[in-house]
């Protein structure tokens, strides 16, 4: 209940919190894509860490966050080479 009251009395605060953490999936799912792109016989399943990650910070409740980090996450593509 303390969480939903606060939510309620800072929801642009809360709201400006979850558009961050929105935005980083994005970016590391658009990364994730281009790596893809540029290597496209490189097809291949997320790796053991990035299951380790998704576990740690799946959301609770089954909405739309939860459904993009899953995505953005475990798309079956390369994790983009950050040395390139």
């Amino acid at each position: 209940m303390f969480h939903l009251r606060m939510e309620a009395l800072h929801r642009d605060t809360y709201r400006a919190l979850w558009q961050k953490r929105w935005n980083a999936i994005a970016k590391d799912a658009a990364a994730r894509l281009e790596a893809l792109r540029d290597n496209p016989g490189t097809l291949s399943a997320p790796d053991a860490a990035v299951f380790t990650a998704w576990r740690r910070e799946r959301p609770a409740m089954l909405n739309d966050t939860r459904k993009l980090l899953a995505a953005g996450q475990l798309l079956l593509a390369p994790a983009p080479n950050p040395s390139a």
